[in-house]
Parts: structure tokens; C-alpha cells; sequence
């Protein structure tokens, strides 16, 4: 039975009219502030303290195994706190399965507006840099390193214990000028990669567990994005040494390559699986590949063979991540079609879970501060699991059930 309460004295009472017996296999659990998950057997009138500011969210919930505590409830009312909130997140859901379920983010926004903040903490385990930690934001000026918006996300998600995805190291936008503009020679750009990939992870090492090493390497048709400034001043094996580069700078941190347009079989997602195995044929260093699914609502993939094309890369030895997934509705927008894009999350999910995804990444969580707005040039909206006042919308209810069920 669910139980949570907000409020600001020091310690929640909770209590069953049921006979004692009732609490045998009771167990409580307290999170501050959406962090970690700390556990405690319970017994009949057992006090749990928030040892935090006296202002902080303090969530608890019960689970009993082979019995009904259906008579739960708190033992005292809650007083001048922020009102109650829910009981069921994403991020309870996640832990259970062992699954990380993250959101892009800004550090700015976080600063700025509480509920914002409180609902990233609340209902993930996991976020990502949306911008700052790009080449354009962490070295601006050759050889002057800015990490000072990434550091703020980065002891956000330390504070509320989250996992930290690193996005991302190479790409062929984003890039500061003087990178892409200096008509750098073929070893000239390889030093500059080099030596921006080894600032980066020096800088976060042990703080971040996983990189996008190198992002849409691919063209949409398959092979190379030719265009790209990396591609055209070092060529196609700007990939293979970026991930070494990466390897060297930090034996530890796991390694991803990261696209989109893969999300089903495929020209393109054939042409990764030709590089990522190659790659592991010759000993370059690559831990997992990240699919983003930006799809929109009209896009129904096949469950059974979507799941079948990401599991060829679990079958590798990879680890994979859906690592940007959103879902816009074409205007105009009905309930109708609130209602398909929650059955398409959940589809989305279901693939995910088929084939022994590892973190589900959502490019944002609230429709408020969507990219896909002004990606579409107004055509799509609504892309996200919470509305533009966080409520959480029949997207958020069917990726929780998905999770739960």
C-alpha cells in the first residue's frame, strides 16, 4: 500500500490498525530529495527521520510480500509542508528492473525554477548534459577549457544520486569555430581531437560513467557523413580514433556510439552494426551504441522486429541505451492523439525491455522546454511525459506501467 507525505518536522510516524503480525515482511523506504533509496525493516510505530533541511521532500512508501496492508496509513497529518506527492515514479519503477531511466537537462533551468529541478530528481536515476557538455560549450577558445555549467550538473546529480551520461565528445555540430574553421591538416586535427577528448575526461573522471564518444558519425542512407568537418579533415577513421583517444584518457568509463534513425531495421542500423563489429574485430575500444529514437507519434514500429534489431547488438557484447527518445504530435493535437503517443511509449518501452536495453533517456521531461517545437518549425508539439506545468501526462502513466508491469 502507497504512503507519502510532505512536511517539515523532522520525523513521519506511520502506523497499520492491523495486528502487528501484519508487518512482518514490511519494508519502509525514505528518499530525500529524489536520491538514493535507503531501506529499513518495519515494525509497528517505527520512526523514520529526514535528516536533511527541514523544507525537504521526504518520499515514503511501503511493500509487503504475501499479504494486504490495506488499513495503511500516516499516523500523524502533515503540517505547512509543500502538499503531498506522488508515490509511483519512473525513477521506483527503474531501480526495481535495475534499469536507468534518465532526462536531458539544463544546469540553468535547474537553478532557476524548483519544480523543474525537483521533478528531474524525482523521477530519474540518470540525466544528461543537453548542451554544455559539447565541444562549443567546454572549449570555446583552443586550449581554454569551461566546465563550469557542466560541473553544476554534475554535483546536481552527485547530490541526488543520479548517474551522469557524457554528451558529447565528437560531433560535427556544436563544434567551437576555431575548431572547424582553422584548416587544420590531417595530424593537426587529429591533435586537436585528442587533446580535447583527454581535457574532458580528465576533467570528469569518476563522475561520469559513460560517453557519447562520437555522435551521427552516419550518413541517412548509410556510410559516412561526409560533410562533417572531422570527416573531411581526418577522414573515415576519425571514429576508430576518437575511441581510442577515449580509452586512453580513461581506461574506465564505458564507451558509446551514439545515432539516431536506427530505432528499426534498416540501411543505416546495419551500417553501425558493420562498424561497431569490425571495431570489435580489431580491438577498438567501443562499450555500447546508443539508439535516440526521435520519432514522431505516427511512427509505429514493429515490437518484435525492432526488439530483434537492437538485440544483434546486446549479442556483441555491447551494452545499449536509447538515449534521446521524445515522440511529437502534428498539430492539431486531440486527446485522441495523446492517447496514441502514450501507446507508442509504451511500445518504445516494450522494445526496450525485449531486448535487454540498459537505460531508457528521454530528450527532456517536460513539453515546457522542448527542442522539438523549434525543430519542426511549430509542426509538432506535446513530445514529452510531463505537460508545461509538470503534470505528468497519459505518456508518463503508460512508461511507468510499461516499467511496472
Amino acid at each position: 500500500m502507497p504512503l507519502s507525505c510532505t512536511s517539515p518536522t523532522r520525523t513521519s510516524r506511520f502506523f497499520s490498525p492491523k495486528t502487528p503480525e501484519s508487518f512482518a515482511s514490511l519494508m519502509i523506504r525514505v528518499r530525500r530529495c529524489g536520491g538514493g533509496l535507503h531501506d529499513w525493516p518495519g515494525k509497528p510505530g517505527f520512526e523514520l527521520e529526514n535528516h536533511g533541511a527541514a523544507d525537504e521532500y521526504v518520499h515514503v512508501w511501503t511493500r509487503a510480500e504475501g499479504q494486504k496492508l490495506a488499513g495503511c496509513r500516516p499516523a500523524e497529518k502533515k503540517r505547512g509542508g509543500k502538499g503531498m506527492i506522488a508515490d509511483q515514479t519512473l525513477r521506483m519503477a527503474a531501480d526495481r528492473r535495475n534499469l536507468l531511466v534518465g532526462a536531458a537537462c539544463s544546469p540553468h533551468l535547474i537553478a532557476r525554477e524548483p519544480e523543474y529541478a525537483q521533478t528531474l530528481a524525482r523521477e530519474f536515476n540518470c540525466l544528461v548534459a543537453e548542451n554544455c557538455m559539447k565541444a562549443a560549450y567546454v572549449q570555446p577558445e583552443r586550449g581554454r577549457f569551461d566546465f563550469g555549467p557542466a560541473d553544476r550538473l554534475v554535483a546536481f546529480a552527485e547530490e541526488n544520486r543520479m548517474r551522469v551520461r557524457g554528451h558529447t565528445l565528437v560531433w560535427h555540430n556544436q563544434m567551437p569555430e576555431w575548431m572547424k574553421t582553422a584548416g587544420f591538416s590531417r595530424e593537426e586535427a587529429l591533435g586537436v581531437m585528442r587533446d580535447h577528448i583527454r581535457g574532458v575526461l580528465a576533467h570528469f573522471k569518476g563522475r561520469v560513467f559513460c560517453w557519447d564518444v562520437v555522435n551521427e558519425a552516419l550518413a541517412d542512407g548509410g556510410g559516412w557523413r561526409m560533410k562533417s568537418p572531422w570527416f573531411q579533415m581526418i577522414g573515415p577513421d576519425y571514429v576508430e580514433a576518437a575511441f581510442r583517444f577515449a580509452r586512453e584518457a580513461d581506461p574506465d568509463v564505458l564507451l558509446f556510439y551514439n545515432d539516431y534513425g536506427m530505432d528499426q531495421p534498416g540501411s543505416k542500423a546495419d551500417e553501425c552494426y558493420r562498424m561497431v563489429r569490425d571495431f570489435l574485430d580489431r580491438g577498438v575500444p567501443i562499450d555500447g551504441v546508443g539508439f535516440q529514437y526521435h520519432l514522431g507519434v505516427e511512427n509505429h514500429l514493429d515490437r518484435s522486429a525492432c526488439a530483434a534489431n537492437v538485440r544483434r547488438f546486446r549479442e556483441l557484447g555491447l551494452a545499449v541505451h536509447f538515449t534521446e527518445m521524445d515522440m511529437g504530435i502534428r498539430k492539431p493535437i486531440t486527446d485522441e492523439l495523446r492517447s496514441q503517443q502514450a501507446s507508442e511509449y509504451a511500445n518504445r518501452v516494450g522494445i526496450a525491455l525485449d531486448a535487454g536495453v540498459n537505460a531508457l533517456v528521454f530528450w527532456g521531461f517536460t513539453d515546457k522546454y522542448s527542442w522539438v517545437p523549434s525543430f519542426t518549425k511549430g509542426e509538432y508539439d506535446e513530445p514529452l511525459l510531463f505537460d508545461s506545468s509538470y503534470r505528468p501526462k497519459p505518456a508518463w502513466k503508460a512508461v511507468f506501467d510499461a516499467l511496472v508491469s
